[in-house]
C-alpha cells in the first residue's frame, strides 16, 4: 500500500479548490445573465458614453402639403323676362318686348346654359316667380283690355295656361297650392287657388293698395309696397309693408319715402327693400310675427366701373351711374339683381336699360348674367329684366 505524502495531499486540495472558484464563478455569470436577459430595455439606465464629437444635424423634414379643397358647382334654374328673341322694350314699365325664358345656372362661374324661350306671343310677359320645388312659373301677361292675366307655366312641359284675368302681379305660395295676386280695381292682396282656371280673382282681399307681392319662403308673411298717390313704382311716395297671414296684421318696413321692390331671404328672416335715396338696398331683420329689426343698407348700388368690368353694355350704354331695381336669392350669398344703367333724360335720370347680374354677397363680385343667358341664346335681344332663381 502507498501512503500519500502531505505535499502532494495539499496539491490535491490546491487544485481541487481551484475547480470549485471556477465551476462557483461560472454559476454566478449564469444567473446573472439569465437576470438580465428578463430586465425590459426601458427599466435599464445606461451610461451615456463621453463623446467629443458634434450633434448630429437632421434636414427639415417637408410638411405634407395639403391639397385644397375641391370647388363644387351649384346650379339653379332662373328664369328671366327678356327681349332675346325680339329685342323690343322689356324694361321698367314697357314690357311689351318681354318674353319668358328658363336657363341652368353656374353659381360658382356664372356660365348659363340650356337656353329655352317659354312664352313667344305679341304680348308682353314679366315678373317671373317660381314655386319652392322648380317646377312651375307663374307670371303676368299684359292685357290690352286693362289688366294683366296671370298665369303659370310648366317647365318640364313649357306649356302655360291663365287662372286669373285683371290682376297686377302674382305670387306662389311656398307649397304652390295657391296664388297671391294682387286683384283689380284697387290693386287688393288675394289668395288664389292654383286649381283656379281662366276666372276673375273674386275671393275676400287681405289688403288693399298693394304691388308687386312677394311671399317669404316660410310662408307667414307676404312684403309688398303701397303709394300715397296711386301707382308710382319706385318712386318717392313708395312705403315698403309686410302682412302677416296669420294675425292679418300690417308693418311697415320703410325707413324713407320710396322704399320698394322687396324681396327675401332664403329663409325669410331678411327682407331686402330698394331705396334710392339711400342708393342701395336696404335690409331688415323679420320676425315670424311682423316684428321689425334696424334697418341698414345691405347691398349697395354698384358703381358704373364695377358692371363695366364683367358686362361690357355698361361701358358704352352712357350710364351716369345704375340702380338695382329686383333681386331673388339663389342661395344663402348668391342673389340675382335687375341692374339698371340710368341716363339723363331731359334733365331727369332714366333706364336706359336693365340686364339681370350675380352678385356673390360673400365677396362682392358680380357676374354677367343677362348678358351670358343672351348669349346662350343667341339674340338678337340682350335686355333681361325681372329674374327669378330656383331648384333645377
Amino acid at each position: 500500500m502507498i501512503e500519500s505524502s502531505p505535499a502532494r495531499s495539499r496539491a490535491i486540495l490546491a487544485i481541487l479548490g481551484l475547480v470549485t472558484i471556477v465551476f462557483v464563478g461560472l454559476f454566478v455569470r449564469s444567473v446573472l445573465t439569465r437576470s438580465e436577459a428578463r430586465v425590459p430595455d426601458a427599466a435599464r439606465v445606461r451610461t451615456p458614453r463621453a463623446t467629443t464629437s458634434e450633434p448630429e444635424v437632421r434636414a427639415p423634414q417637408a410638411v405634407p402639403t395639403v391639397p385644397a379643397a375641391p370647388v363644387v358647382s351649384k346650379t339653379v334654374r332662373i328664369v328671366s323676362a327678356a327681349n332675346f328673341a325680339a329685342n323690343g322694350n322689356c324694361h321698367d314699365h314697357y314690357t311689351d318686348g318681354c318674353d319668358l325664358f328658363s336657363g341652368t345656372l353656374d353659381l360658382s362661374t356664372g356660365a348659363v346654359s340650356g337656353v329655352t324661350r317659354l312664352t313667344s306671343d305679341s304680348l308682353g310677359e314679366a315678373f317671373p316667380q317660381m314655386t319652392a320645388d322648380g317646377r312651375t312659373v307663374a307670371f303676368t301677361r299684359y292685357a290690352e283690355s286693362g289688366g294683366d292675366d296671370a298665369m303659370v307655366a310648366d317647365l318640364g312641359t313649357a306649356t302655360s295656361r291663365v287662372f286669373a284675368h285683371n290682376v297686377s302681379h302674382v305670387f306662389p305660395m311656398p307649397d304652390g297650392s295657391n296664388f297671391i295676386v294682387t286683384a283689380l280695381p284697387g290693386f287688393k292682396l288675394e289668395k288664389i287657388s292654383s286649381a283656379n282656371t281662366d276666372q276673375n280673382a273674386t275671393s275676400t282681399p287681405l289688403v288693399s293698395g298693394v304691388f308687386e307681392p312677394h311671399v317669404s319662403p316660410d310662408g307667414l308673411k307676404v312684403a309688398y309696397y303701397a303709394t300715397t298717390g296711386g301707382e308710382s313704382r319706385g318712386s318717392g311716395t313708395a312705403q315698403a309693408k309686410v302682412y302677416v297671414f296669420a294675425s292679418g296684421k300690417t308693418v311697415d318696413a320703410s325707413d324713407a319715402d320710396g322704399t320698394a321692390h322687396c324681396f327675401w331671404n332664403v329663409d325669410g328672416t331678411k327682407l331686402y327693400c330698394n331705396n334710392r335715396k339711400n342708393g342701395g338696398v336696404i335690409v331688415r331683420s323679420v320676425a315670424s310675427d311682423g316684428t321689425m329689426g334696424t334697418a341698414s343698407v345691405g347691398i349697395a348700388f354698384p358703381s358704373v366701373a364695377a358692371l363695366s368690368a364683367v358686362d361690357p353694355a355698361f361701358a358704352t350704354g352712357s350710364c351716369v351711374s345704375t340702380s338695382v331695381e329686383y333681386g331673388s336669392f339663389c342661395d344663402d350669398t348668391h342673389v340675382i339683381l335687375t341692374a339698371a344703367c340710368m341716363v339723363q333724360s331731359n334733365g331727369t335720370l332714366d333706364q336706359g336699360f336693365t340686364h339681370a347680374v350675380l352678385l356673390d354677397l360673400s365677396s362682392g363680385t358680380y357676374l354677367p348674367v343677362g348678358a351670358a343667358m343672351a348669349s346662350a341664346f343667341g339674340g338678337p335681344g340682350s335686355n333681361s329684366w325681372t329674374t327669378t332663381c330656383g331648384a333645377l
